[in-house]
């Protein structure tokens, strides 16, 4: 990934985990989401390609409980 790109998502990151202790019920699916798109970004993904990916591997990931 791009030091660009990877410090994006990195902050991204920083922000959710920073919101979720203040407030269990935070609402961070947008952060997850554009979280989620830039990571999709790197490996020429779209978020529906990735869906598809991941029902076919059986995976719960996707829905915003994606992993970076």
């Amino acid at each position: 990934m791009p030091s660009q790109q990877q410090k994006l998502v990195e902050r991204l990151v920083d922000r959710i985990l920073v919101a979720k202790p203040r407030d269990a019920g935070a609402d961070v699916s947008a952060l997850e989401r554009e979280k989620d798109e830039l990571v999709y970004a790197r490996y020429g993904l779209t978020s529906e390609r990735f869906m598809n990916l991941t029902r076919m591997n059986g995976s719960k990931t996707g829905n915003g409980g994606s992993r970076v």
